[in-house]
């Protein structure tokens, strides 16, 4: 399956978060992420039950994660690196819920005081830290 469409260019109807929609040479409708879509992303990830894509940055995912760390040193090949653009987002293995609590840890968005983080949302940034080798999650 051949994933390289153009670039996402903005149009001026989706400078918010979230308001963006694009579709994929597939034919699936990829959207912005509501909160944690960043319009100056260089790093693009969709959990494998969402069509939101997730713009964030790829300096602060190799800090947190070794996983991410040595992906990114790896050589990749010729034409459109997957992650690098919007219709090209790398697709990870997880559901939205953890992604979403593993973006709200890195970016403080939304986290909630110790005492008022719920079980499950501890357990989903548990999961993905484990999966993506987070040792600071």
């Amino acid at each position: 399956m051949d994933d390289t469409a153009n670039p996402h260019t903005p149009s001026p109807e989706d400078q918010f978060p979230g308001q963006g929609e694009t579709e994929n040479s597939s034919g699936l409708q990829y959207k912005q992420h509501p909160l944690y879509y960043f319009n100056d992303a260089n790093l693009f990830l969709k959990a494998c039950d969402s069509s939101f894509i997730y713009g964030v940055y790829k300096g602060l995912m190799e800090k947190f994660s070794e996983t991410f760390e040595a992906c990114f040193t790896l050589p990749q090949p010729a034409g459109i690196e997957e992650g690098s653009i919007f219709e090209k987002p790398i697709l990870l293995p997880v559901d939205a819920a953890p992604l979403d609590a593993l973006c709200s840890f890195i970016f403080h968005l939304g986290w909630k005081p110790h005492n008022r983080r719920t079980t499950d949302e501890l357990l989903a940034l548990g999961e993905i830290s484990q999966l993506l080798q987070c040792p600071d999650a």
